[in-house]
């Protein structure tokens, strides 16, 4: 599920809800607490999507809302279903609105996929769509998303995603060993 999450972060950096992928997660999600002892301000949106965040694999619902940092942002690939949440919480906190509203109008109905919350179970304490599993999408449907990348984020001549934050995307980002 954490494909589309890509897309999605994209299309709010082409909105300007997202200054740059180099923007502090802190700066968009302030209420995301680091353990004690543990700077928060170092992790990226980037390394959020690239997976060098430093936050746990598993995603825990905790109040308040808890950055688990196990490793030194920056330093090592590690798949984190935390760090989609936390990308998911980016995006809702910036838009103002879900990510599963904010999904659909900017992504799913401009590439003709009707979604709902029976498609996209809603997860996160916020009561957002859970961005690291539980999305139904039909072969078709997924395609799309291939196709939409292959097409540096343009769907029947309209830009969805910018295209170059989609080339980039598409390039290798890390060494995951």
């Amino acid at each position: 599920d954490g494909h589309h999450t890509v897309e999605d972060v994209g299309i709010a950096l082409g909105q300007g809800l997202i200054d740059s992928l180099n923007q502090p997660l802190i700066q968009l999600v302030p209420r995301a607490a680091p353990p004690a002892g543990r700077p928060s301000g170092t992790i990226t949106i980037r390394q959020l999507l690239t997976m060098t965040s430093g936050l746990s694999e598993t995603w825990y619902q905790e109040k308040p809302l808890q950055l688990r940092i196990i490793s030194a942002p920056g330093s090592t690939f590690r798949y984190s279903n935390e760090a989609v949440q936390f990308l998911i919480r980016a995006i809702g906190e910036s838009s103002k609105e879900s990510v599963l509203k904010f999904s659909r109008t900017n992504l799913w109905k401009p590439l003709g996929i009707d979604l709902d919350e029976s498609r996209w179970p809603k997860f996160e304490l916020n009561g957002s769509g859970d961005g690291a599993s539980g999305l139904v999408l039909t072969t078709r449907e997924l395609g799309k998303l291939g196709l939409l990348a292959l097409r540096d984020g343009c769907w029947e001549g309209r830009q969805i995603v910018p295209a170059d934050y989609m080339k980039q995307a598409m390039r290798k980002q890390v060494s995951a060993g």
